[in-house]
């Protein structure tokens, strides 16, 4: 079974758009599917910047998927890995080279509703 990893990105950020093509080809150069969907993925990659992990990250832990998270601006908490690394960082992580950092996540219940 070939292996897959899901891609997301932000859309609205050009250097984003532009560093997605250059992820895409590297993972196909590698034998790797890109796709779109968590499920069925190996891991997913975010491409973005702090935002757009943590609009992403519910849907991840919810499909139990590690992320590796490439900051496209200046400052990034959380997407720490910058575009000048990432290439190199993918190909850690396909050989299997690399260190999970969990990260929590918060439930508040606001009137009645849960948001996590």
């Amino acid at each position: 079974m070939k292996k897959k990893v899901c891609i997301i990105y932000n859309t609205s950020k050009k250097d984003a758009i532009k560093f997605y093509e250059v992820s895409k080809e590297f993972f196909e150069n590698c034998g790797i599917e890109v796709q779109s969907e968590i499920e069925g993925s190996a891991f997913v990659v975010v491409i973005g910047g702090d935002g757009t992990l943590l609009k992403a990250s519910k849907e991840i832990a919810a499909h139990n998927k590690f992320a590796v998270a490439v900051n496209m601006g200046s400052l990034g908490f959380l997407t720490d890995i910058r575009r000048i690394e990432a290439l190199q960082v993918f190909e850690d992580v396909l050989m299997g080279n690399y260190k999970l950092e969990e990260r929590h996540m918060l439930e508040v219940e606001v009137r009645g509703q849960t948001y996590v």
